[in-house]
């Protein structure tokens, strides 16, 4: 598959090209997956901005990063290797990364800003900003090139490799971890551990305490 020959081409771990080249059974389109979690973005934040409640506040902010890192980690492991290969804009895979970045430090600065604190609502706005620019960018330019260049199948298993990415991907943001290949294939999942192992000593939830005031 031409998907699979390019990512294995580039760094993808060997388990990474074990699990394009074996499939998997839950099916859906790389496409179509990305648009669906920008969706469920657009959502959550129109829910937080309504919220005037301080924990259901800080319940939805949470929500938004648990939703975002994962989907950040995987489009960085995944999707912009892909698209070095792919894009007609040869910056468009480093032009992601940086606003990946800079979102990235929006949603650390959220996770740590207690919602009664006048911060918390800049950086709610802020993410939110650099979320849906780069949103517009990604399915106005970058998803319909990788949609015009890809057979079916091959948007089917990169579908799936991106679903595997996200269920070993952190849940925070981690703005320090590298942003590229192979780096970013080791340090994700030691992030996403040490993310899994914080909520296990929190009781298996997150919490105002975490935040600062």
């Amino acid at each position: 598959m031409f998907l699979f020959s390019v990512l294995c081409s580039i760094n993808c771990t060997p388990l990474t090209c074990f699990t394009m080249s074996s499939g998997s059974s839950d099916k859906i389109s790389a496409v179509d997956l990305l648009v669906a979690d920008h969706r469920q973005f657009r959502d959550l934040y129109n829910q937080a901005k309504a919220a005037k409640d301080t924990k259901e506040r800080q319940r939805l902010a949470n929500a938004i990063i648990d939703a975002i890192a994962p989907h950040s980690a995987a489009e960085e492991q995944i999707l912009y290797p892909t698209i070095r290969n792919t894009a007609k804009d040869p910056n468009a895979a480093d032009k992601s990364l940086h606003e990946h970045q800079q979102l990235k430090e929006a949603l650390e600065g959220l996770r740590k800003t207690n919602p009664e604190n006048p911060d918390f609502n800049r950086f709610l706005e802020l993410s939110e900003k650099l979320l849906f620019e780069h949103v517009q960018y990604e399915e106005s330019q970058v998803l319909p090139e990788l949609k015009a260049v890809l057979k079916p199948d091959d948007l089917l298993q990169m579908g799936s490799l991106l679903q595997m990415a996200k269920k070993f991907a952190p849940k925070e943001p981690h703005p320090e971890a590298p942003l590229t290949p192979p780096l970013n294939m080791i340090a994700g999942p030691l992030a996403a551990f040490t993310d899994r192992i914080k909520e296990y000593a929190m009781g298996g939830k997150k919490s105002s305490n975490q935040v600062s005031s």
